[in-house]
C-alpha cells in the first residue's frame, strides 16, 4: 500500500477506486492501507460489467478468467469499442500462464486460455501480474528450441531495463500455452506428445513448467 501510494504521489495521480483481479495475498495485502491513505474505495467485481471512462471514450469490461484461482477476473479496456489493453494479472503471463497450486485448477485454466486465445485480438496489449518474461522464455526454448521469435524476444528482454509489454499477436508466437493450439508447435514434440489432445498437452506443459 505504501509503495503504491508513493508512486501515485510522485506521478501526481489521484486514486479513486481499487480493483483486484483475485484474492491471493500478494495482490490484496496493501488494499486497506492504500485505501486509508488515498480515500479510494475498494470495489467489488461484477462479471460482464461494462463501465465508461474518460467521457465514454474508454470502456472497462470485467471478465471471469478462472484457473490460477477460481475467483480470478480480468479487465479488458476498449477504446471506441476496439480492444486496447487487457489486465490479465496471473491467468495469462508473457510467454506463460499462471500456476494452479494455490486453489486453482488446471482444467479450468485450460478452458480459460482457450477462450482468451479465441477472443483477445492480436493488437491488444497485455498487463500481467508479475514479470516472469525471461524465465518463461527460457523455459519455452527448452521445448520450442527452433523458435526464432522466442530467441529474439529473449535477447530483447535481457537488455531491457523496464517492464516489456507484449501484445496478443506476439504471445501467439512465443507462448507455448497458446502455441499448443497450432500444428506447427507440436512438431517439436515426441511421438507420444504429438498424439496428445490439446488439453492433455496443456496439462503436460503446466507440469513441466511447475518442475522446471
Amino acid at each position: 500500500g505504501g509503495i503504491a501510494y508513493t508512486a501515485l504521489s510522485d506521478l501526481g495521480w489521484e486514486l479513486k477506486e481499487i480493483w483486484n483481479t483475485h484474492a491471493h495475498p500478494d495482490h490484496i495485502r496493501g488494499n486497506e492501507k492504500l485505501a486509508s491513505l488515498t480515500g479510494a474505495k475498494i470495489m467489488q467485481n461484477f462479471m460482464d460489467e461494462k463501465r465508461d471512462f474518460e467521457n465514454g471514450i474508454y470502456q472497462k469490461l470485467t471478465l471471469a478468467i478462472p484457473g490460477h484461482s477460481m475467483d480470478h477476473v480480468g479487465y479488458l479496456f476498449l477504446k471506441n469499442n476496439k480492444q486496447e489493453f487487457f489486465f490479465c494479472a496471473d491467468t495469462l503471463f508473457q510467454a506463460g500462464v499462471g500456476h494452479c497450486r494455490l486453489g486453482g485448477d488446471v482444467a479450468t485454466l485450460y478452458q480459460t486460455i482457450g477462450e482468451l486465445n479465441e477472443n483477445i485480438e492480436d493488437s491488444t496489449l497485455l498487463y500481467t501480474g508479475h514479470d516472469y518474461l525471461i524465465n518463461n522464455l527460457e523455459f519455452a526454448l527448452t521445448i520450442d528450441g527452433d523458435n526464432q521469435e522466442i530467441k529474439k524476444m529473449l535477447k530483447k528482454a535481457r537488455t531491457q531495463d523496464s517492464f516489456l509489454l507484449t501484445n496478443m499477436a506476439q504471445e501467439r508466437k512465443i507462448n507455448p500455452f497458446l502455441r499448443l493450439f497450432t500444428d506447427e508447435f507440436k512438431e517439436a514434440f515426441t511421438i507420444a506428445e504429438k498424439n496428445m489432445n490439446n488439453e492433455s498437452l496443456f496439462f503436460h506443459l503446466r507440469a513441466l513448467r511447475d518442475n522446471w
